[in-house]
């Protein structure tokens, strides 16, 4: 199933020899430059309990969450997702592919990922103790509003790959903080209540996420206070 698919989706430049030995050859450089390890110059190290919500046995990790207390009634909540365009230029060869592509194929037992498995379930996934690039959006919040939020280069090391039934065996992680801040989120992006639904928890992070990088448009690294709703 999963291989009829893909011959029928996938981009005609993989079958182009001198195309096919670009990406291989883009392939090779990326690994390259990850292990020579300059890739974290600049970038921030988020030195937090970094968890990762993904169903069972999911390798290609593009999200993550930490959260800490500033003050008794003040929160940073933080939402780390893979910089994959640290790795990959738009209009490279992998850029190109992976556009013809569109997105990852799911057949019933398998899936063929839009990047090659070497990055996709490699270097750009989120793995638990491994270095990786990831753009951190940070939220300061107090128990009822957001007071600030900012975009920052960084790189992390996920402690734990929790899935939505098992996520509160980390006790790491203040569960009910994190609930009720994205319960906040929630409110602000004028969206039904969590109800502490890990399923949406994690959808309220991500399409929060989204919307603060719309706002920001090309340049998303500087804080924005958030309105007085006083």
């Amino acid at each position: 199933e999963l291989e009829a698919l893909y011959r029928h989706y996938r981009p005609k430049t993989v079958d182009n020899k001198n195309w096919k030995n670009l990406y291989h050859q883009q392939l090779d450089d990326i690994l390259a430059k990850f292990e020579a390890g300059h890739w974290k110059e600049g970038r921030e190290y988020i030195d937090e309990t970094v968890v990762s919500i993904d169903p069972p046995g999911c390798r290609d990790i593009d999200d993550a969450v930490s959260i800490k207390l500033l003050s008794p009634e003040l929160w940073q909540l933080s939402i780390h997702i893979a910089d994959v365009s640290l790795w990959v230029e738009d209009g490279s060869p992998l850029s190109i592919v992976a556009s013809e592509l569109g997105s990852t194929l799911y057949g019933l037992r398998e899936n063929f990922p839009i990047f090659p498995r070497e990055l996709s379930e490699g270097i750009f996934s989120l793995l638990p103790e491994k270095e990786r690039a990831t753009l951190t959006l940070k939220i300061t919040l107090d128990k009822s509003r957001v007071v600030s939020w900012s975009f920052h280069k960084s790189y992390i090391k996920n402690r734990n790959t929790l899935n939505y039934e098992n996520y509160n065996s980390e006790t790491a992680i203040d569960w009910g903080d994190l609930f009720s801040c994205a319960e906040i989120l929630a409110d602000e992006l004028g969206l039904p209540e969590i109800d502490n639904d890990s399923h949406k928890l994690v959808e309220i992070l991500m399409i929060y996420y989204n919307y603060r990088i719309a706002e920001m448009g090309s340049g998303i690294y500087r804080v924005q206070s958030a309105k007085d709703t006083n």
